[in-house]
């Protein structure tokens, strides 16, 4: 199963560079969505990955190192449902 994540940015304080972050994270390629918005984050992104270690790799050496990007957080999707058949007891399905 594929692990989506979401990463929240905050870019530099001149609004302008928010732009120039946006399109500099679009040419990237690799990922799923860039989108900006409003509240306490400038901008974020979608990216999908077959392993938690490739999410973290694409973030570290990929997203981070984009100029302008002032701090970002990661949220990893956490799809505990797929786990419930292995979670009740074979008696019970």
């Amino acid at each position: 199963m594929r692990v989506k994540a979401f990463v929240l940015i905050q870019t530099e304080i001149e609004v302008a560079r928010t732009d120039e972050v946006a399109a500099a994270l679009k040419k990237l390629g690799q990922l799923r969505s860039v989108d900006r918005v409003t509240g306490p984050y400038d901008i974020i992104v979608e990216i999908e990955a077959e392993t938690l270690e490739e999410i973290g790799a694409l973030v570290d050496e990929k997203i981070r190192t984009v100029a302008g990007i002032y701090r970002t957080v990661t949220w990893w999707q956490s799809n505990y449902l797929s786990f419930l058949p292995y979670l009740i007891p074979p008696s019970v399905q």
